[in-house]
């Protein structure tokens, strides 16, 4: 099928579930405070605002919306410069941490737990994000941009300032961690299948290693990010910017089957053989498709 953007809307960021999808949608181009949140129950093909604007201006971090994998009712919201948490799908919201975050990533298995990357560090959470606590346990440094869960109840890998290396692995949900080389710079993502193999963009294109960020080999020079994978299929998505399509891979890298044409992206996101692409910088739009 084609993508399809919804009219009028300027969507950027989403979390999903299921059918159930968030976003984050301003005004206007670029944020301004007391953002909305909008919700789709029929994977975006409707919207409605759910409730009260988020009280916040926007930091120097990303900007990001996290739907809990539990309870569909409890959101944070990552505004660049603090999390705020709702647990009646929106309505209303509280601030439960200040900090310059970059990502939030819920426990697949373990309800209430949930990891933040910030520039203060990694934060960990056991009670759906009502509280946090440091975990820096073995990190080089405390500036922390990425986080990347695996298939692996227990392991979950960072990216970020941490001098060199770049890339620390965690095998108990984010409280110690252990530092490896990377040889990638932009987003990595990792095999649902295996724990142990993460792909990553860099300057060089696609690199991947199957060790756990021991040792990289480049896989795609022409591909780039922004990356995504589907945790049911584990089909991976990522962009080549010289035709302008969405490509994809079934067995993770080793082999490419060129996707539709798609206008410039920095954001992918799929969930159920459902792909959202979006750009905030060229008229903050959401694209949604179907399948490859």
């Amino acid at each position: 099928g084609m993508w399809k953007a919804p009219r009028g809307r300027r969507d950027i960021y989403a979390a999903v579930e299921d059918n159930l999808v968030f976003t984050a949608s301003g005004d206007t181009p670029g944020w301004r405070p007391g953002t909305r949140i909008l919700r789709s129950r029929d994977g975006g093909r409707s919207w409605m605002q759910t409730g009260t604007r988020v009280p916040s201006g926007f930091g120097a971090g990303d900007v990001e919306l996290s739907l809990s994998p539990h309870n569909p009712s409890r959101l944070l919201f990552n505004t660049g410069d603090s999390i705020f948490r709702s647990g009646d799908g929106g309505t209303t919201w509280t601030r439960v941490l200040r900090a310059t975050v970059s990502r939030i990533v819920s426990h697949p298995t373990r309800p209430g737990h949930v990891v933040a990357a910030s520039d203060t560090g990694i934060w960990t959470s056991e009670d759906g994000g009502r509280t946090w606590t440091r975990a820096n346990t073995g990190l080089k440094a405390t500036s922390a941009e990425q986080l990347i869960p695996t298939g692996n109840q227990g392991r979950v890998y960072a990216t970020g300032s941490f001098d060199e290396p770049k890339l620390a692995v965690s095998d108990n949900s984010g409280a110690s961690w252990t530092m490896r080389r990377q040889a990638v710079t932009s987003t990595v993502v990792a095999d649902p299948a295996a724990a142990d193999t993460l792909v990553g963009a860099g300057f060089e294109g696609l690199s991947r290693t199957i060790n756990a960020g021991r040792g990289w080999v480049t896989i795609a020079k022409n591909l780039e990010a922004p990356l995504a994978v589907d945790v049911t299929t584990r089909r991976l998505y990522a962009t080549d910017p010289a035709a302008q399509r969405l490509v994809y891979s079934d067995d993770f890298g080793d082999r490419w089957t060129a996707g539709p044409r798609l206008p410039t992206v920095n954001t992918l996101l799929t969930e159920d053989g459902v792909v959202y692409a979006a750009n905030i910088f060229k008229g903050n739009t959401v694209w949604r498709r179907n399948g490859s």
